[in-house]
């Protein structure tokens, strides 16, 4: 599976893009109450979508950002080992490092986030790592 995404002519041509695209629209707009079940329906109808990985990372955004925080890590971890290819794992490897520390589990937080900039050092994510672990050395 590619990192990068294919061009698409038109969400017309694909209508799981064009669910994909109301249900993280959704999400962006911060109705949480609406996306969560439109992204948890991609993820349910087309998990083999390129864009599946990033539904459902969005769906653990959501659970952190509500501070179900347990949820997310579960949900974090389930991008990673469901889509190891794909393009969200650094961002959900970042993600698990920060609601690990959120549920007091710094070590362990900042482990994975150190596994993050070994495993994917030219990502944002990776640079939002080392951000973190030179801010916050010891602290997490």
């Amino acid at each position: 599976r590619s990192t990068r995404r294919a061009p698409v002519a038109s969400t017309a041509a694909d209508p799981a893009i064009a669910a994909y695209k109301r249900a993280y629209g959704l999400y962006r707009s911060g109705a949480f109450s609406q996306a969560n079940p439109a992204l948890v329906a991609f993820v349910r109808d087309h998990g083999s979508h390129d864009y599946a990985d990033n539904a459902l990372f969005w769906v653990g955004q959501i659970q952190f950002d509500q501070s179900r925080f347990q949820a997310a890590l579960g949900t974090f971890r389930q991008v990673v080992d469901t889509y190891p290819a794909g393009n969200k794992v650094p961002d959900a490897l970042l993600m698990i490092g920060l609601t690990q520390a959120k549920l007091g589990r710094g070590a362990e937080g900042r482990e994975t986030l150190a596994r993050l900039r070994a495993m994917f050092p030219q990502t944002g994510a990776a640079r939002k790592a080392d951000a973190r672990l030179n801010d916050k050395a010891g602290s997490m």
